[in-house]
């Protein structure tokens, strides 16, 4: 490729400030609390402790997950990391909650929980890589072949050839990017598969994308059903990088990556601009489409997703808040300590 390179509990809530997540630009009012913890755990018995927040994602189309640390109190070394995301739904508020239930082995003898709330998305490695290639006819649109521009393997197995050379189109270049943006995160992170997809789902996946089967909303439906990403049905909560399939009055479709919305004087949405690869723009670029019967998209048959991100290294720094009880360390006990038994009183002698 010629491109750039690729139990007893204590009511101890815990609220501190808002650490915003710096990497996407955000500033958001959001709080995390550990509401209830174990004052006292026995090694190997579950526990459980519940973490709860407060949140305005919802209104700037936003999601996130809650993890819950358990670390060691002796030297802060992480025991066990759990997390909560709504079966890839994500909270997004204005409040929420999670109760994580675990238990933890022999060795720590006292710990403390942190939780915090981080975002899960991570759009900007698959605008970092549509925004790499050229708009400049280097690659040619063509509705043939399988509409990439280089072979795609997935664990080292080929799942799509190259058989247009530079030519492509809008099915194969969105899961082109896809598979590379994924790939290079994977390769930065230490990832090794795309979700928890085998080979031979990868190829079912593939195939869902380009609709196969007749599948209207392809990349959106492969997306969301295998677990890569969530719907997004309000259209003020789009955002760049996000994957389209949107369809026209005149019963033509189209696989996109978003870019913006145009709008009108009084900032009503009447338009989209995104890239793809199509022939008005020769092959790839970017290109601008109005909503309306005589303007082309049907705006109630058009759909959308963002993909989520698997938990990482960015996680912690890029925390919206975060709370801890290493103030009230929870003791830990190999078996479960007897009882103190009750006093009997001595009993009353005779005069």
């Amino acid at each position: 490729m010629n491109r750039k390179p690729c139990l007893q509990l204590l009511n101890l809530v815990c609220w501190l400030s808002l650490i915003p997540a710096s990497s996407l630009g955000q500033s958001t009012t959001t709080t995390v609390s550990i509401t209830s913890y174990p004052a006292s755990i026995v090694a190997g018995q579950d526990f459980s402790v519940s973490v709860s927040y407060t949140a305005i994602l919802h209104q700037s189309g936003h999601r996130a997950r809650l993890f819950l640390e358990i670390r060691d109190a002796a030297d802060s070394g992480l025991v066990e990391r759990l997390w909560d995301d709504k079966n890839g739904e994500g909270h997004e508020g204005p409040t929420g909650s999670a109760a994580f239930t675990t238990s933890i082995g022999a060795g720590p003898q006292q710990v403390y929980f942190v939780a915090y709330i981080s975002p899960m998305e991570f759009n900007h490695w698959f605008i970092d890589e549509y925004e790499s290639y050229p708009t400049d006819g280097t690659y040619l649109y063509k509705w043939t072949g399988n509409g990439v521009t280089h072979d795609i393997n997935y664990q080292d197995e080929l799942i799509l050839a190259n058989n247009s050379g530079n030519q492509c189109y809008c099915s194969g270049i969105t899961y082109e990017v896809f598979m590379d943006a994924y790939s290079a995160y994977n390769a930065a992170k230490g990832h090794t598969t795309i979700g928890d997809l085998t080979v031979d789902e990868m190829k079912q996946f593939r195939r869902d994308w380009y609709g196969v089967g007749g599948n209207k909303r392809c990349a959106v439906n492969a997306l969301t059903n295998w677990g890569l990403s969530y719907e997004i049905t309000d259209r003020e909560k789009v955002h760049q990088g996000d994957d389209v399939q949107l369809w026209r009055w005149s019963g033509s479709g189209h696989s996109v990556i978003f870019v913006n919305w145009v709008r009108d004087a009084n900032q009503q949405i009447t338009g989209m601009r995104y890239w793809s690869s199509q022939g008005s723009t020769k092959g790839i670029g970017y290109r601008t489409e109005y909503f309306g019967e005589e303007k082309g998209l049907k705006a109630n048959e058009c759909s959308y997703a963002r993909k989520i991100k698997p938990v990482d290294d960015d996680d912690w720094p890029n925390r919206y808040s975060d709370a801890s009880t290493s103030g009230n360390p929870t003791i830990v006990y190999l078996v479960a300590p007897r009882p103190t038994p009750a006093s009997t009183p001595e009993p009353k002698k005779e005069p």
